[in-house]
């Protein structure tokens, strides 16, 4: 019996990374290539559970990843559930991605020194018309593009390549959602038949137990 927590806190000011670096990896790798660099993927995966997982639903997203821990059971010890990533769109990490980008370096600025207030000065929506914003279009079509192919690699009419390739970023997902807090499980003994009863019982006093009358005691 597994006992399964999906944790949900704010990890995103722990190791932040830099959206330069993180931009010119997505600009220049294709996701094949980001999933067989160890490097690379992990940043990607980072950025995942750091950032874009807040694009889904916290309590769906929460629920859904319990049920595939403890539906998985056993088989759950070689990650052969779905990960955080698979419970998101390709356009829900796009996005996520094109604001992270846009706005980190005014995110930036304040998370060094706190007593600065935030600007608002984005990279492609502070300013609502001219080529900032046509740049910034252009730029979010690339990342829904780009995660489009990596979505499409988990699918039954990938080939056998890119399908074990994915299976991989699964893996390695689960593993860095488990290390960073987001998933914890822990086995949970079997009770014998006396224990179950015994622990019924304890419930059905608990349940029938007058607490007022404490109260007026």
């Amino acid at each position: 019996m597994l006992n399964v927590k999906i944790f949900s806190e704010d990890r995103g000011t722990v190791d932040y990374i830099k959206a330069f670096d993180l931009q010119e990896m997505l600009n220049n790798n294709t996701p094949t290539e980001v999933i067989n660099s160890g490097d690379s993927r992990d940043m990607f995966l980072l950025f995942v559970l750091h950032y874009a997982r807040y694009a889904a639903p916290k309590e769906q997203l929460k629920e859904q990843m319990r049920k595939q821990v403890m539906n998985a059971g056993d088989s759950e010890k070689d990650n052969l559930h779905m990960c955080h990533l698979d419970l998101l769109t390709a356009s829900d990490i796009a996005f996520a991605l094109w604001q992270y980008f846009n706005s980190h370096d005014d995110w930036e600025r304040k998370l060094n020194d706190p007593t600065k207030v935030y600007k608002h000065d984005t990279k492609w929506s502070t300013d609502k018309t001219g080529l900032s914003m046509t740049e910034g279009f252009k730029v979010y079509n690339e990342l829904l593009d780009w995660c489009s192919k990596l979505k499409e690699m988990s699918k039954r009419d990938a080939s056998e390549e890119d399908r074990e390739c994915y299976k991989d970023l699964r893996v390695s997902c689960n593993k860095m959602a488990k290390k960073l807090g987001l998933v914890r499980v822990r086995d949970v003994p079997k009770m014998d038949v006396g224990e179950e009863i015994e622990l019924a019982e304890a419930r059905e006093a608990v349940a029938t137990f007058d607490f007022d009358e404490i109260a007026m005691i």
